[in-house]
């Protein structure tokens, strides 16, 4: 039995209306039909100003990849943060790494991803 004061965390409206699938994405058509039409795993670069949609495209990018889906804030992560991830890559296959403000990066944090993404463990 639920508790009358217990609270239930409630997601954003833009959580609940957020695209699902390429068909359901408004605007840049062009840039949507190239993505749905990849039919492996690629790198890519997505960028444009908050809200235009990146996190929704990687997120339905994995899947119709059948990928885990790892998002990062280059701000706030460290080089501990990318080999944790690349020991888990390595233990269970291919993980899709969104990683916002990635030109925040020192080189030293852009060294520890070069591994992964040349293995073709981080997408």
């Amino acid at each position: 039995m639920s508790d009358l004061f217990t609270k239930k965390p409630i997601p954003p409206l833009a959580h609940k209306i957020r695209p699902s699938s390429f068909e359901e994405v408004i605007g840049q058509s062009k840039a949507t039909k190239q993505l749905a039409n990849y039919r492996f795993p690629v790198s890519i670069i997505l960028y444009g100003p908050p809200g235009t949609g990146k996190s929704t495209l990687a997120g339905i990018l994995c899947r119709k990849w059948n990928l885990p889906f790892v998002e990062y804030n280059a701000v706030s992560t460290g080089v501990a943060e990318i080999k944790k991830l690349l020991e888990r890559a390595e233990r269970e296959g291919t993980i899709l790494l969104f990683l916002d403000e990635i030109h925040r990066f020192s080189a030293s944090q852009q060294d520890s991803l070069l591994k992964g993404v040349e293995t073709g463990h981080l997408i």
